[in-house]
């Protein structure tokens, strides 16, 4: 509850008021729990309870603390602290002709930390290092400021690595509530190698497949999300791709029969079915062959809930009102 005030302070938050009274509601909350099997009395040991507004505001702070850790020496403790326009080891991102280095990513809760290095000045093993430095720093920002972390939730992924290149385990520290002290685990690896002439290796693998093979090529073929946008190692998002066309139609459905005119479906549309498309600020890859087949997907969806004839023109769905058209 303490990095959570520091944090209320550094915000600007004054002493009186509006801190003490998020302090308040900081402790001696519970919830009721009803089930169809029992009922049961939560309590909250301590912090805001996940869903609160307010809570979302404590963990950006936090996300811009922990950015701000990141950009500490992860070999050298009394090395400089780098600042966010000269970052270290950032990736390079080229646009217009303008260099752009990439090194961190934080939204509320979820952060990743980019660390790029080339390879006539770094070996595989100080760049291995350089990562476990960096979950060092993690680990002591954990230890001072009291912040549990589920290591089985964090991942590392390794690109371009020399084929056969032995690949160390990385370990975390985080402060556990449950052992109310410091906690020791491995951190998931997933690895991405290159052939003997400097091309990444990758895979295509169907499904029917995907039980033989073996297990380092299963991790890198497996979705992880981040936001909310499922994709894996290759940055394949065919998955999130087909959950989006998925929940578009399921939106439409629910337009079409929890609505009672064209106006109220207008409504439903833009806070239903446009905040599918919109629901991450990651936004999924697609190209435009893949977007005209969602828009096909949605006209189709619209002119069979709404009861049109096949025939009937579908652009028509999208027309303003005043031009004749339905206006969705």
């Amino acid at each position: 509850m303490e990095i959570q005030i520091a944090l209320l302070l550094l915000a600007g938050a004054g002493m009186q008021g509006f801190t003490e009274w998020q302090c308040a509601n900081m402790v001696n909350r519970t919830n009721q729990l009803v089930t169809d099997i029992f009922v049961s009395l939560l309590q909250y040991k301590c912090g805001l309870p996940q869903g609160n507004g307010f809570s979302v505001e404590i963990a950006n702070l936090y996300a811009m603390l922990l950015l701000i850790w990141w950009n500490m020496d992860p070999i050298n403790p009394t090395g400089s602290i780098a600042p966010f326009s000269a970052p270290r080891h950032g990736f390079p991102l080229i646009a217009d002709g303008i260099l752009q280095s990439v090194t961190s990513l934080a939204y509320v809760d979820d952060a990743k930390r980019f660390i790029a290095v080339s390879k006539q000045s770094s070996t595989c093993e100080e760049f291995f290092l350089m990562v476990q430095g960096y979950c060092d720093l993690l680990a002591d920002l954990s230890l001072v400021i009291k912040m549990g972390r589920n290591v089985k939730k964090c991942t590392i992924y390794l690109y371009n690595i020399p084929h056969d290149t032995p690949i160390p385990v990385f370990t975390s520290i985080a402060w556990s509530f449950d052992a109310q002290g410091p906690a020791k685990g491995e951190i998931p690896t997933v690895t991405m190698f290159r052939d003997t002439n400097g091309r990444l290796i990758c895979y295509n693998v169907s499904k029917d497949l995907m039980n033989n093979i073996p297990q380092h090529v299963k991790n890198i073929l497996s979705n992880h999300k981040y936001l909310g946008v499922p994709t894996n190692a290759q940055l394949d998002s065919s998955d999130g791709k087909a959950k989006l066309i998925n929940k578009l139609q399921q939106r439409i459905a629910i337009i079409s029969k929890n609505t009672n005119g064209i106006q109220e479906a207008r409504i439903l549309h833009n806070m239903l079915v446009c905040q599918v498309a919109t629901f991450s600020p990651i936004c999924i890859c697609m190209t435009l062959q893949e977007c005209t087949l969602i828009d096909k997907h949605l006209t189709t969806a619209y002119q069979y809930r709404m009861k049109y004839m096949p025939s009937d023109a579908k652009h028509s769905i999208f027309i303003s009102a005043k031009k004749g058209g339905i206006g969705v």
